[in-house]
């Protein structure tokens, strides 16, 4: 139904909201990680995170979302095409 697709799609966004508020937390340690101390910055945790966030929540998490888009971009171009008619 539509309610229960929209509601998905809150449920979409305030869990990559929280991702994303848990990247910039990370991204603010690593950063005063190495500002602190770059001799002793784990470089190779640094790419490890990145890689992850890359190929996990980008690649899936967010990839979630073209179901949505596509069905908006859908409805779009029928609306658009109705008022053209």
């Amino acid at each position: 139904s539509s309610f229960r697709s929209t509601r998905s799609l809150f449920q979409l966004h305030d869990d990559g909201q929280v991702g994303h508020r848990r990247l910039q937390s990370r991204l603010e340690t690593y950063r005063l990680s190495y500002h602190d101390n770059p001799e002793s910055f784990d470089m190779a945790d640094f790419i490890d995170f990145l890689t992850y966030w890359l190929t996990d929540h980008i690649l899936q998490t967010d990839m979630a979302y073209v179901p949505y888009v596509h069905g908006f971009t859908d409805k779009l171009t029928e609306k658009q095409s109705s008022v053209e008619d």
